[in-house]
């Protein structure tokens, strides 16, 4: 037989995803190679949010990226994993006039607080709350994203987004305007929504009739 036209057996180089999510970039193509031949591993893929572990193989052992080809195919799994991104909500206490008395942020040592990729922030807004001995009342909520299920807020890649701001008033008035003081207060109704009301006595004088 003609020495050039001996067969040369070739093996596969194949890339597979595990439990990948379905915006993972394309797997890189099959590629074959012949025994010994010097094989470079492909490039780690990237996907925004996530981490990817690596390509993993049992068939070879991968040094500095590269192995040498066995006479097998050999198969490379990758995976990927939801990557921690910052997260922060502030609860902002003002008084009747709108000004800003006190800022309770979620952050330990001046450090923002991290959760998973896609995971929703977790916040407290009740209608009436006791800060400091002070009666407050929720004012509004400011969402940095409504990205999530249902426009929840989440922890995306973008740390400016994963912020939520509570704001709360204060709240000493009642539901009575004529008589704020009575039990019926806090009412859960922020006091710069409210006015109160003085009751004016008219006094009417009768004239005699000429």
């Amino acid at each position: 037989m003609d020495k050039e036209n001996i067969p040369v057996t070739k093996y596969s180089v194949i890339y597979k995803y595990s439990d990948a999510p379905a915006n993972a970039p394309k797997v890189p193509e099959t590629v074959q190679y012949v025994k010994n031949q010097p094989v470079t591993v492909e490039d780690v893929p990237q996907l925004k949010g996530y981490r990817f572990i690596g390509w993993d193989s049992e068939n070879v052992t991968v040094s500095e990226g590269k192995f040498v080809m066995p006479d097998r195919d050999v198969e490379f799994i990758g995976r990927f994993e939801k990557d921690n991104f910052p997260y922060e909500v502030n609860y902002h206490y003002s008084d009747k006039n709108d000004k800003e008395v006190d800022l309770v942020s979620t952050t330990v040592n001046g450090i923002k607080l991290q959760a998973e990729f896609e995971s929703e922030i977790p916040y407290s807004a009740d209608q009436k709350v006791n800060h400091k001995n002070v009666n407050y009342a929720l004012d509004k909520v400011i969402f940095g994203n409504t990205d999530g299920a249902n426009g929840k807020t989440i922890v995306t890649d973008k740390e400016a987004k994963n912020v939520i701001d509570v704001y709360y008033s204060i709240d000493e008035l009642g539901t009575n305007p004529e008589e704020p003081t009575k039990p019926n207060k806090p009412d859960g109704i922020p006091d710069k929504y409210q006015v109160v009301f003085t009751t004016l006595q008219k006094i009417m004088v009768l004239l005699p009739v000429l």
